[in-house]
């Protein structure tokens, strides 16, 4: 009964498995306030190469989650949070350290490429 509860509540509950979702009201706030290495995927709900992107994403997340802070920010809703950010191009994936940006990548990639760069990055 117990591991049907569990599987319930984590199907119930991605976030528990899945990057922090931010918006206009918590994003920077959540980004300068940071301990350790954040990664941000700056996405559009609309863009093919986001889409491609998510599963990846969102798998490092899983995988490196007490190692990594992982969020993503859908710029197409909330513009003014790519503006802070001079994002450029979808999905761009910023490194911060500490709240301070490290790197900015731009662009699918596949998720060792992703990875390798995350590892490099937070040295």
């Amino acid at each position: 009964m117990k591991k049907i509860l569990l599987s319930l509540t984590l199907l119930a509950c991605p976030f528990l498995w899945s990057a922090t979702e931010l918006n206009e009201s918590n994003a920077q706030k959540f980004i300068e306030s940071s301990k350790g290495i954040l990664v941000v995927d700056f996405y559009a709900h609309w863009c093919p190469p986001c889409k491609q992107m998510k599963p990846i994403f969102d798998s490092l997340a899983d995988e490196y989650k007490g190692k990594y802070s992982f969020a993503k920010v859908d710029i197409a809703t909330y513009p003014a949070v790519g503006r802070i950010y001079n994002i450029q191009a979808m999905p761009t994936f910023v490194i911060f350290r500490d709240g301070k940006k490290v790197d900015t990548s731009q662009g699918g990639r596949s998720k060792e490429d992703l990875m390798s760069w995350i590892e490099t990055n937070s040295k």
